[in-house]
């Protein structure tokens, strides 16, 4: 197994911190640049073809590496559809945030997930350790402007060009979670032939999975 962080937002990744990467965050290819980085790793090692794993920000990584046309990719998961939303919110529990929806937090309230100065000091304070206060709240911020403009809604794009891979891939595995909706991004990834959908039956996201049985089900699907 080879774990992979990608480069995708961080400290190495923000204007402020390093310029030559740009703000990557606002560059729709990012994603493409980061899953052609990590094909050129898999076959560095000998390691194709080979079956990626995704979650979050990676799940759009693995999705992307699934339709370079260069890619000796088998089979890949996709953890979590809810891909930013969920990233935002990791993390944040009942006793951080209101007993509501999150979903429905982001969409009704977004401008208090933007301002990190009203984020709960429990949530805040590791980030700014690691970030400081002023690179957080522009990444935070970066974050928000780059979502909304739709320059990383790639999985449904992408998902398009799947149709012409859906006899090469062997296995396409989307773990569902219980109280999240079908959306259409998933209703179209059940068109294809050799999609596999695994629900949690009492979990919301993966980050609160006990970790024997998440990994009990990631065996399985492999």
């Amino acid at each position: 197994m080879v774990c992979w962080e990608p480069h995708g937002p961080g400290l190495d990744g923000t204007h402020l911190d390093s310029p030559q990467f740009g703000e990557r965050w606002s560059n729709g290819d990012i994603v493409k640049s980061d899953a052609t980085e990590c094909v050129k790793l898999m076959k560095s090692l000998g390691k194709v073809p080979f079956t990626a794993i995704g979650w979050s920000y990676g799940a759009k990584v693995a999705l992307k590496m699934s339709t370079l046309s260069e890619t000796q990719i088998n089979a890949f998961l996709l953890l979590d559809e809810h891909l930013m939303k969920s990233l935002v919110m990791w993390g944040c529990s009942s006793d951080c945030f209101p007993p509501t929806d999150r979903e429905t937090l982001i969409a009704s309230n977004d401008q208090l997930i933007m301002d990190t100065d009203q984020w709960p000091r429990k949530i805040k304070a590791p980030l700014e350790a690691i970030f400081g206060k002023m690179i957080l709240k522009q990444m935070a911020l970066d974050y928000f402007n780059a979502i909304r403009s739709g320059n990383l809604e790639v999985c449904p794009i992408q998902l398009n060009r799947l149709h012409n891979l859906d006899r090469t891939l062997s296995s396409i595995v989307y773990v569902k979670f219980q109280n999240e909706p079908s959306s259409d991004f998933v209703k179209r990834l059940k068109t294809l032939n050799n999609v596999r959908t695994k629900e949690f039956p009492s979990q919301c996201f993966n980050t609160w999975a006990p970790h024997e049985n998440f990994s009990e089900t990631i065996i399985d699907c492999l």
